[in-house]
């Protein structure tokens, strides 16, 4: 019994988006967000990490640049949203939100925000 081109090209295609998809379940995503903050000159240091699906949950969270500490968080959340990404950090009663959607547009938003040094 002979698979026609497309029938072949169907399968092949599903095979790839389900492993894409498996992989990126099981893949440690806050390994790969250390990893691209590294390559910027950015350092985090969280004490707990959990991780779901589309986001990672950080909490006491350490930013530092080369030289010197840059904010601290009491939890900070980095979420894949419809058409960008998403961070959430906490500190003191204050909370910061921005958003980088996918045209490079940055929005802020900050309610009393003191976790900057």
């Amino acid at each position: 019994m002979k698979l026609k081109i497309k029938e072949v090209l169907l399968l092949a295609v599903l095979f790839v988006l389900f492993s894409a998809f498996i992989l990126f379940i099981t893949l440690p995503k806050f390994l790969l967000l250390d990893r691209v903050l590294m390559e910027k000159g950015i350092y985090l240091m969280a004490q707990g990490v959990e991780e779901g699906l589309f986001h990672v949950k950080l909490s006491k969270v350490q930013v530092y640049d080369k030289s010197s500490k840059l904010a601290e968080f009491d939890s900070a959340e980095f979420s894949i949203k419809p058409f960008y990404l998403s961070l959430r950090g906490t500190c003191q009663g204050g909370s910061l939100e921005t958003r980088l959607f996918l045209n490079k547009k940055i929005e802020i938003e900050g309610k009393n925000f003191g976790c900057l040094r």
